[in-house]
């Protein structure tokens, strides 16, 4: 119940404030390289001196990567029960269904992975877990999935929240891939291209939100902007669903397909 209220207390906000600017597109489009599709979002790379302190200026290697960045977490058990909550949880409403509550917009993979890797930080953060840090991903990447009716998805940039575990294993938090639990940060890379050295990755704060915020030095979450974001892709998420001969009503409620 105090979830629920909370997540009441965002939608007014977001209700009530100015919509934020959409932020940048991780869809590429097809045959588009990763340059490209961020050039068309207006994603470019520092340059002349500038401060090179994002996600897309700090990009670098899986053998670069510094896990020293990402927080800690005390066991395995915790980061089991941090995902299943936020993938179960039901705490987003929309103006077609306004007393239908939504999930992120797990099974809509096309696009939209900032907000809902925002507002797992968030409901993470306010739930009680310990902080999360946020992965990067670029590259011409594409996913196989069975919530597109072209079996895959492509992207040039993706994002989720990411842990750590004592023993330096690296898991990220990402229902969008893969429902059933977290994954090692190889595997998440290995759903995303054939070639993991070919990716490039950056390790950020939680409240870095885009490829072209600031990814060390960041102010707090605007979790505002990762609702009016995320509320726009609960719109496509029911249309896909109905495109793919499912009833929405079921998957997005009772009846998630992973609980089947």
């Amino acid at each position: 119940m105090k979830r629920l209220i909370a997540a009441l207390a965002m939608l007014v906000c977001a209700e009530s404030s100015p919509a934020a600017m959409s932020a940048p597109s991780a869809s590429r489009r097809a045959g588009e390289v990763m340059a490209d599709a961020a050039a068309r979002n207006g994603v470019h790379a520092r340059r002349d001196g500038a401060p090179a302190d994002t996600p897309y200026d700090l990009r670098d290697t899986l053998s670069a990567l510094d896990p020293a960045a990402v927080p800690v977490w005390a066991a395995r058990a915790d980061v089991d029960r941090a995902f299943s909550e936020l993938r179960e949880a039901r705490f987003l409403f929309e103006d077609a269904s306004p007393a239908f509550a939504r999930r992120s917009s797990w099974l809509y993979p096309d696009d939209g992975c900032f907000a809902r890797a925002a507002l797992a930080a968030d409901n993470l953060a306010r739930w009680g877990f310990a902080p999360v840090a946020k992965v990067f991903s670029f590259g011409e990447l594409r996913v196989d999935t069975a919530n597109s009716p072209n079996g895959f998805v492509e992207w040039w940039y993706h994002v989720a929240p990411i842990v750590r575990l004592d023993d330096g294993a690296l898991l990220v938090l990402d229902p969008a891939i893969q429902p059933e639990g977290p994954m090692a940060l190889a595997d998440w890379l290995g759903k995303q291209a054939a070639d993991v050295t070919a990716l490039r990755l950056t390790i950020c704060a939680a409240a870095a939100y885009t490829p072209d915020d600031a990814c060390r030095t960041v102010p707090a979450a605007n979790v505002v902007a990762a609702m009016n974001d995320q509320r726009r892709f609960l719109r496509r998420e029911w249309q896909r669903q109905v495109d793919l001969g499912r009833d929405p009503a079921q998957v997005l409620g009772e009846a998630p397909l992973w609980g089947r």
